[in-house]
C-alpha cells in the first residue's frame, strides 16, 4: 500500500516498499532502445537511472530520444540520479535509450 508522506517543503510524495520476493532489474542504457523483462504485476515501479535517458512503457515499447524541437512520441525523459515512480500494468516492459551517454536503468517493483 502506498502512503503519502511529506518532504521538507511539505510537498506530498508516495512512499513505497519493494514487492515481497521482487528483485531489481538492471537494464543497460545505450544508443539503441533496450527493453526490460516483463513486469510481474500491475502497480508502481521505482526507476533510477545512472545517466539522463528516455523511457517508454507498454507491451512492446521502443524508447526514442527527441530529434528536434517537436514533441517526442517515443519516450519520457528521466534525469540521472533521481528516483521516479510510475504506474504500470502487469506484463508491461520498460524500454530505455540514452540521452547522450550510456549507463544503467534500475527497475524495482513496489507495493
Amino acid at each position: 500500500m502506498t502512503q503519502v508522506y511529506r518532504d521538507g517543503n511539505r510537498a506530498p510524495f508516495p512512499a513505497t516498499r519493494p514487492t515481497t520476493g521482487a528483485s531489481t532489474q538492471r537494464v543497460t542504457v545505450g544508443a539503441a532502445s533496450t527493453q526490460s523483462a516483463a513486469l510481474s504485476k500491475a502497480g508502481l515501479v521505482r526507476l533510477y537511472a545512472t545517466t539522463d535517458c528516455f523511457i517508454a512503457v507498454g507491451t512492446s515499447p521502443t524508447a526514442a530520444a527527441p530529434t528536434g524541437a517537436g514533441v517526442n512520441a517515443g519516450g519520457m525523459p528521466l534525469r540521472a540520479n533521481v528516483y521516479e515512480t510510475i504506474r504500470v500494468k502487469a506484463n508491461d516492459l520498460i524500454a530505455v535509450i540514452q540521452a547522450s551517454a550510456g549507463g544503467f536503468l534500475y527497475i524495482t517493483e513496489t507495493e
